[in-house]
Parts: C-alpha cells; structure tokens; sequence
C-alpha cells in the first residue's frame, strides 16, 4: 500500500469539508458532517472511517484492486495518453477479471499534466466542485453502498492518470 494513498484518505477524512458521495445505477447515499459536529474519525494503515449521530461511512483500501485494476488502467492511461473509462473494456470487464464479479461498483478517473500530486489534488477538487449539481463523479465518492476502492495514480511523459473504482461485494 502506498504511504501517499494512504495519507490521501486521511487527510480527507479527518477534513469536515470532505463531503462523500458512492452511487450506483438506482441507489445513491451521501455522507457528509459540519465543522463542528462531532464525529469519530477512525485511521489504518488500509481503511478509513468516520462516524457521527446522524450517520458514517467506512472505506477499505482494497490493495488487490489497487495493484489488479486500478493502478495498472492508470499506467495504460498515462502512457497511451488516453483519458477513457473504456480505453481497455469497461470499469466492470476489468473487475471481473480481477476477480470482483459483483454488479455494484464506480469508477471515476482523472486526466491532468503537470505536477502529480497538484494533478491529484486538482481532480479531488473536482469532484468535490460537483456538488452543487450532483455531478457523477461527486456521486460516486459520496455513495456509502461502496465499501471497497482501489486507487492508482500514474505520471507518464507529463501526462497523470488518476483511477478511483469503487466496489461493494
């Protein structure tokens, strides 16, 4: 597990203003707090967790999908210079052939040049400014159906690839 990864996720569940979003085809649930309300902020070394009185939310870094889908279509990505969720078969084809056979899952990815962790920072940022619209990308981060998610960030030739799939078994 990457310590970047990881400091990722804390910094983002320690923050109020993170608000989360994971959703599916059908389903959709959210997860946010105010500044000041009080919550239980959990940190590991693979998952992340934050727990309030109105609701929670926990995420595992699941390395498997990490180092078998995410990371590699973030290599294809950066090096081919494409930006696609389907520049090698869909989010759910790559799954699979992983070994997650379950139909509930997400993917968002980023394209940006430049500095890698700007590239990164800038995405999140993204999707974050989504909200006001309930954009795709912000809807997947928020839905608390998901309870797995690789992440892979590759930096090729300028170009970085982000790749977030989110899955729940």
């Amino acid at each position: 597990m990457k310590a970047a990864t990881i400091d990722l996720l804390h910094r983002a569940i320690a923050d109020p203003g993170t608000q989360w979003s994971l959703g599916t085809f059908g389903a959709i649930a959210e997860f946010s707090r105010d500044e000041d309300e009080p919550a239980q902020v959990s940190m590991a070394s693979d998952a992340v967790s934050a727990v309030t009185g109105r609701g929670g939310i926990a995420l595992r870094l699941d390395s498997g999908i990490s180092s078998r889908v995410s990371r590699p279509y973030a290599r294809l990505l950066a090096i081919s210079g494409q930006c696609s969720h389907y520049a090698n078969g869909g989010p759910d084809d790559r799954l699979r052939h992983a070994g997650y056979t379950g139909s509930n899952w997400g993917e968002n990815i980023g394209c940006r040049g430049g500095n890698p962790y700007a590239a990164v920072l800038a995405t999140h940022l993204f999707y974050q400014s989504e909200r006001s619209y309930n954009g795709g990308h912000y809807r997947n981060l928020m839905n608390a159906d998901f309870t797995r998610v690789g992440i892979g960030v590759w930096h090729a030739s300028g170009r970085g690839r982000l790749v977030i799939d989110f899955y729940h078994p």
